[in-house]
């Protein structure tokens, strides 16, 4: 079973290279009524909609900021960087790995 820390990178990763469906599939059953493979899709490229052409890189395993323990889980932030410029997704992923909510942007 993946860490917390891995899911959350394993998610961001799903979604940086286009693979929504696997990315939907990280989610828990409330979640996904919430969140369709298109709307992480819309909700992804509206976030990187400014970055210019240069390469996006996930920043996986970035402990710079701890994570985080909110009511329904444990929330992690992912770092999408490119050419200076930077975004990211946090995830908020409970006790069994699924993660509960999505937020695209900066805080």
């Amino acid at each position: 079973m993946l860490t917390t820390r891995q899911a959350a990178d394993t998610f961001a990763l799903h979604v940086f290279q286009g693979a929504y469906s696997e990315a939907a599939n990280m989610l828990s059953q409330e979640a996904q009524e919430k969140w369709t493979e298109e709307l992480i899709e819309e909700n992804y490229l509206a976030m990187i909609r400014y970055f210019d052409e240069g390469e996006i890189e996930v920043i996986t395993n970035w402990d710079e900021l701890e994570d985080v323990e909110v009511d329904n889980g444990m929330m992690l932030y992912v770092p999408i960087e490119a050419d200076g410029e930077s975004e990211a997704i946090t995830v908020v992923i409970d006790e069994e790995h699924k993660i509960v909510d999505i937020s695209f942007g900066r805080p």
